[in-house]
């Protein structure tokens, strides 16, 4: 390639190609040859591009459309499910009571991807002190109880079972003092007795470099009582980059957007407003 400089800012540029005839390639920047709309234009440039983030426009809200995802897991509301669609490690997000003592949690999970199963947190008193229910774990050969303490984990037992990709499964876990069952489908897969653990917490759903989705989450007491049959909302990293959620309600992530992939829904809650801002 040759390049020339002309007068009037006309730039030249001479291609050459293998085997093939030069081509003789002139703009002019001081001929106009067609308009863009100014509207058509600033839409392509930020959506695009995203090229207006920076600048006067971009400046006053950031991230408009949502385009830019949460980091980390990728939970999204899809209709009546709660879907985590990336294949990071340790993807958690939880709900519910940490003063609920004895309960029964029941919940329907579908592997969509990756290479495990299922995990399901319950008994979490703070976040480094619960249960989990893993399911396919250890590359999808075990299901087994966990107990997490000072940042480390102790596994309690263990039994061998996999995780079939694009079937429902349904989930039952039963916390009654110091015991501890599980079943799968109906069929019991764990039991045990654990003194060391916490008596109470709150539940939580999750992954490990697998993609789901779940369902049909129910919480009762021992007494058959309702907890919750609410499908919780993702929390912490589940809003859109530089967006954060205001008041008393809940927020997070969707799909179904007229525009792009996402969308954010808002679950309100007495006692004030809820919302989201940028600061």
């Amino acid at each position: 390639m040759s390049t020339s400089w002309w007068p009037a800012a006309v730039l030249g540029l001479t291609v050459l190609a293998a085997g093939a005839q030069p081509i003789q390639l002139t703009a002019d920047p001081t001929q106009t040859n067609g308009l863009i709309d100014e509207r058509v234009y600033g839409h392509f440039f930020e959506h695009i591009y995203h090229s207006a983030n920076g600048g006067l426009w971009g400046d006053v809200v950031w991230n408009r459309s949502f385009e830019e995802a949460p980091g980390g897991g990728a939970w999204v509301r899809e209709g009546e499910d709660l879907v985590q669609s990336s294949l990071a490690t340790n993807v958690t997000t939880f709900f519910g009571d940490p003063a609920w003592t004895d309960y029964e949690y029941t919940v329907e999970a579908r592997r969509d991807g990756g290479g495990e199963g299922f995990l399901i947190p319950f008994r979490r008193t703070n976040p480094g002190n619960y249960y989990w229910l893993n399911l396919g774990g250890w590359l999808n050969v075990n299901h087994g109880i966990e107990r997490a303490a000072g940042g480390g984990r102790t596994i309690l037992e263990t039994t061998p079972g996999r995780i079939e990709s694009g079937r429902w499964y349904t989930i039952r876990i039963r916390a009654e003092g110091p015991r501890i069952q599980a079943w799968l489908d109906g069929e019991p897969i764990i039991d045990l007795t654990d003194n060391a653990g916490p008596r109470a917490g709150a539940v939580g759903l999750g992954s490990w470099n697998t993609a789901v989705r779940y369902r049909n989450v129910r919480v009762t007491d021992l007494a058959g009582n309702l907890l919750t049959d609410e499908l919780p909302m993702p929390t912490g990293s589940a809003l859109p980059r530089y967006w954060t959620r205001y008041g008393v309600g809940q927020a997070g992530v969707a799909g179904g957007a007229l525009n792009g992939d996402n969308s954010v829904v808002i679950v309100g809650a007495e006692g004030g407003e809820t919302g989201l801002r940028q600061v």
